[in-house]
C-alpha cells in the first residue's frame, strides 16, 4: 500500500515519527488496523526502515515457503527496530510505503503480519 506522507499528518503523514524513540515505546503504534466493507484486520508490525527507491520489498509471489522466509528475513534485517515478532510461511503480511523526508528517491517502509 503506497500513500503520500502529507505535512498535515493525513494519509501516511504521521509515519515520519516512526524513527523517534517515543513512537517505538508506545506499543499501540506497533499495530496497524485496516477496515473494508467486509472485513476488519489487525496487523502486528515486524519491520520499519527507510531505503533508496527499490521494488524488492513489494514482492507478492513466492516460489516456495523457503523463498517467502528469505524475503521476510531480508525485510526484517532492514528494520530500524527489533520487534521480536515471529513471521512464518503461513502468515499474511502487509507493506506500507511512502516517501521518506519528502525525498522522492527514498522510501519509508513498514511491514506487518496479520494477527486476527
Amino acid at each position: 500500500m503506497y500513500a503520500h506522507g502529507r505535512l498535515d499528518n493525513t494519509m501516511f503523514g504521521s509515519l515520519k515519527y516512526v524513527f523517534e524513540n517515543k513512537w517505538y515505546e508506545n506499543k499501540d503504534n506497533h499495530i496497524i488496523k485496516t477496515w473494508t466493507e467486509n472485513q476488519n484486520n489487525t496487523w502486528e508490525i515486524f519491520s520499519v526502515y527507510h531505503i533508496p527507491v527499490t521494488d524488492d520489498y513489494m514482492k507478492i509471489n513466492f516460489e516456495s515457503d523457503d523463498d517467502f522466509i528469505r524475503f521476510v528475513d531480508m525485510i526484517k534485517n532492514r528494520s530500524f527496530y527489533n520487534f521480536n515478532v515471529a513471521v512464518s510461511s503461513k502468515d499474511n503480511i502487509i507493506s506500507l510505503s511512502t516517501c521518506y523526508n519528502n525525498d522522492s528517491r527514498q522510501r519509508l517502509v513498514i511491514h506487518g503480519k496479520l494477527v486476527n
